[in-house]
C-alpha cells in the first residue's frame, strides 16, 4: 500500500533510475502507474530535486498529448508519482518490432508529438530527452494517442515569483540526456538551450523512423558527441532508397547545427512534414524546406555556426533536355560531307605524288 490508496500490483519497467509499477487506486478504483525512485538515489539531494522535477514539469503541461500526474509524495521517506494508466506501446517498441514507419506514420505521431512540444513551449518547459522510448502510443477508445512521457531531466522556468532565481538547477557544461537524440547545443552544455533543442531530438527521432538508423553513432559515447557537433547527417535518400528527394530537405532544416536555421516551432516542423508524407508541393507556402542545387554540396548554416552540409543526390532529378532530333542529323551530315570532301583531296595528292614518280 502506498500513500494509504495505491495497492501495488505488478512492476512493468525497471531501471537505473527507478522503477515503474502497476497499481490501483482503491477509492476511485482505477488503474494507475506508480513511479519510484531507485532506494540508493533517495539519499542525494540532486536525483530527488529531478524527480520533483519530473512531477511539477509534467503537472504544469494541460495537454492530451502528455502522460498525466495525478499525484506526487513521499510514502515511508520514499518519492513516488502516480500517473493515469496507459495502454500501448511507446515508439521504440513500435519500432524494434516493425522496422521502419511509412512517411504517413510518421507524419501522424510527429502532429501529435509536436502539440506537448508546443504545450510544453507555452509553459517554458523543455523536455530535453526526447527519444522513441518516451514518445507512447497510446490506444484510447479505439485510436491511437500519442502522450510524452518522463520530464525527469526537463528544463523548467519558475513561476514569476521566482524570476530571480535560476531558470535551470543544472549546472553548464552538466550532461542531460540520451546522447543518440541530443542537439549539439545540449552536447555543449549550454545555459541557453531552450525549445529548439526538442525541435532537433524530434527530428532525429523522425530520421529513425523513416530509415530505420540512427544518423550518428559511434563506438563509444563520445564519438557520437563529436559526430553531432561535427559532422554531418546523411541524406536520408542515401540510407533508405524509396524516400523522396524532399525528405532531405526536410531534415536539413529539422537538424541544422544552427537553431537559428531549424524550424523554430514544433508546430512548424509537424507542417511540413505533413506536407511533405502528403506528397504536396516542397516550395512555396508551406515548404518543407530550401530546395538544395541537385548534386552539389549545400550548407545552410549562414553566418553563425556550421551547419550540416548535404550532398543531394541526383537520383529522381529531371534528366537533361538533349538535342532534337532535327539537330541530330543535321550534324551528321555535316559530318559526312566534311568526310567526303576530305577523301576525295586524300586521293587527289596521292595521285599527284603517282605521277610524279
Amino acid at each position: 500500500m502506498i500513500a494509504g490508496k495505491y495497492r501495488l500490483e505488478r512492476c512493468i519497467g525497471q531501471g537505473a533510475m527507478g522503477s515503474v509499477w502497476g497499481a490501483r487506486h482503491l477509492t476511485l478504483d482505477l488503474p494507475v502507474a506508480v513511479k519510484f525512485m531507485t532506494p540508493e538515489l533517495v539519499e542525494s539531494a540532486q536525483a530527488v530535486a529531478r524527480f520533483e522535477r519530473e512531477a511539477v514539469a509534467a503537472a504544469r503541461l494541460r495537454s492530451p498529448h502528455v502522460v498525466q500526474v495525478l499525484d506526487h509524495g513521499l510514502d515511508d521517506g520514499a518519492p513516488f508519482i502516480a500517473m493515469e494508466w496507459l495502454d500501448g506501446e511507446d515508439l521504440g517498441a513500435r519500432l524494434r518490432r516493425v522496422g521502419r514507419l511509412s512517411l504517413r506514420d510518421a507524419a501522424t505521431i510527429a502532429t501529435q508529438a509536436a502539440k506537448a512540444l508546443r504545450a510544453a513551449q507555452d509553459e517554458g518547459v523543455v523536455h530535453r530527452d526526447l527519444k522513441p522510448s518516451n514518445i507512447f502510443l497510446a490506444r484510447v477508445h479505439g485510436e491511437e494517442i500519442v502522450k510524452l512521457l518522463d520530464f525527469g531531466v526537463a528544463k523548467v522556468r519558475p513561476p514569476a515569483a521566482e524570476a530571480a532565481a535560476s531558470f535551470d538547477a543544472t549546472a553548464t557544461g552538466a550532461l542531460l540526456g540520451t546522447p543518440n537524440y541530443m542537439s549539439p547545443e545540449q552536447v555543449r552544455g549550454s545555459k541557453q538551450i531552450d525549445h529548439r533543442s526538442d525541435i532537433w531530438s524530434l527530428g532525429i527521432i523522425l530520421y529513425y523512423a523513416i530509415t530505420g538508423k540512427m544518423p550518428f553513432t559511434g563506438a563509444s559515447m563520445g564519438d557520437v558527441l563529436v559526430k553531432i557537433c561535427t559532422q554531418p547527417l546523411e541524406p536520408p535518400t542515401c540510407v533508405a532508397l524509396d524516400l523522396p528527394p524532399a525528405v532531405d530537405w526536410f531534415f536539413q532544416r529539422a537538424c541544422a547545427q544552427n537553431p537559428e536555421q531549424r524550424y523554430q516551432t514544433a508546430t512548424e516542423l509537424a507542417v511540413a512534414f505533413a506536407t511533405l508524407a502528403e506528397g504536396r508541393s516542397t516550395t512555396g507556402p508551406g515548404a518543407v524546406g530550401p530546395p538544395a542545387s541537385v548534386g552539389s554540396a549545400r550548407s545552410i548554416s549562414g553566418g553563425g555556426a556550421p551547419g550540416p552540409v548535404f550532398f543531394v543526390p541526383t537520383r529522381g532529378a529531371a534528366p537533361k533536355k538533349g538535342l532534337p532530333p532535327a539537330a541530330i542529323l543535321l550534324g551528321l551530315l555535316v559530318i559526312l560531307v566534311l568526310a567526303l570532301f576530305a577523301s576525295q583531296a586524300f586521293e587527289r595528292e596521292v595521285k599527284r605524288i603517282m605521277d610524279g614518280l
